[in-house]
């Protein structure tokens, strides 16, 4: 599964290469429907943000999703997005017009009803994050939270084997603790145990203020666009070759892991040693994915890729995202982000992007 996620990488970052060659096409469209979320995670940097103006409804939405490429692949995260209103109408719309779709969630709000359009109707691929076992995990995200998250998947994992489905494909986002590192390797293999096909994303914390999730800037002039990535890890040298440890225990073993942000070259462990002794020397490589990339906001607000910049409003563009690409506006603000080089700081810590240590001068 790990070499499936990282052909699916490429695959974004061929079409993104190849869509700036003829100004832009969607591709990838990420919705964060909300901002909001029932919990309020330490190491959460949306937990204090909120949409303004008002939110689609379900004509809109619908108008918005009738014309969405026939390809488009569809992120959808937040904030927490199952609490935002008409969220499962949203998601069976999606679905039934037959999008590849994503959902990064929390897990609490995945009732029954939503568990079943998600396997019948073929989600694509369901992320949940876990921060560790129950004493961790509830201790962040609050009382009870990690049993009430296992009793949601074990529910899943029943509904997919009575409907004879391997929809959705399960991913655990685990964010890499200092309270957690320890423990990892017996917990993921627990996690294996119970969900047999589970893909297990390891999370390395960044915190930059042009990523997505904030308020939306109206110039790259904004200082959020200068900052880069200003995480913080407080590791000692002995619990940094902890870590190392465990990566290189999950490869021997076989495991179906894969970091976040991911690293170009061979030595992954080291990078990754690297990134928790200074996060910000890493810089994203070149990448054209905001010539096919766009988040839309449950306001209707629009930005390139996942950077915290308003291009406009869907309304201004009657729901057909297709204009965003023909427009000047965009076409300008994407070409000073290239000229000027803001991508450097911008993009620290992408998902999406693959990340090098910087050269220095």
């Amino acid at each position: 599964m790990f070499i499936k996620a990282k052909w699916i990488h490429a695959l974004f970052h061929l079409h993104a290469k190849l869509s700036s060659l003829w100004g832009g096409e969607l591709f990838l469209l990420r919705l964060r429907p909300t901002l909001q979320c029932q919990l309020h995670c330490p190491f959460c940097y949306t937990q204090n943000e909120k949409l303004e103006g008002s939110l689609l409804n379900k004509s809109e939405w619908e108008q918005l999703i009738e014309k969405l490429p026939r390809k488009t692949v569809v992120d959808i995260t937040g904030g927490e997005p199952l609490v935002a209103p008409e969220i499962k109408n949203l998601i069976l719309s999606l679905l039934k017009h037959e999008k590849k779709v994503s959902l990064m969630t929390n897990g609490l709000n995945l009732d029954d009803e939503l568990i079943k359009i998600l396997v019948t109707q073929q989600l694509y691929s369901l992320l949940v994050s876990l921060d560790g076992p129950a004493h961790i995990h509830n201790d962040l995200r609050g009382d009870k939270t990690f049993e009430k998250v296992i009793e949601r998947l074990d529910h899943l994992e029943k509904i997919k084997k009575i409907s004879k489905s391997s929809w959705p494909k399960l991913t655990l986002k685990i964010n890499l603790l200092p309270n957690n590192f320890t423990i990892l390797a017996d917990f993921i293999s627990d996690l294996e145990k119970r969900y047999p096909e589970v893909q297990i994303n390891l999370n390395l914390l960044f915190d930059n203020g042009a990523r997505g999730g904030r308020r939306l800037a109206s110039s790259w002039a904004e200082e959020r666009f200068k900052s880069g990535n200003t995480q913080r890890f407080a590791f000692s040298p002995q619990e940094l070759e902890s870590v190392l440890k465990l990566d290189s225990h999950l490869k021997k073993k076989g495991k179906s892991h894969f970091w976040r942000p991911y690293f170009e070259g061979s030595k992954e462990h080291l990078q990754i040693k690297k990134y928790l002794e200074h996060p910000a020397s890493f810089v994203p490589r070149s990448c054209f994915l905001p010539f096919n990339s766009l988040t839309l906001y449950g306001n209707g607000d629009i930005s390139p890729c996942d950077l915290s910049l308003k291009i406009g409003n869907v309304r201004e563009y009657n729901y057909d995202l297709r204009k965003v690409f023909k427009d000047a506006h965009y076409q300008s603000l994407l070409k000073d982000f290239y000229q000027t080089n803001i991508q450097e700081k911008a993009c620290q810590g992408c998902c999406l992007a693959p990340h090098r240590l910087k050269l220095r001068s």
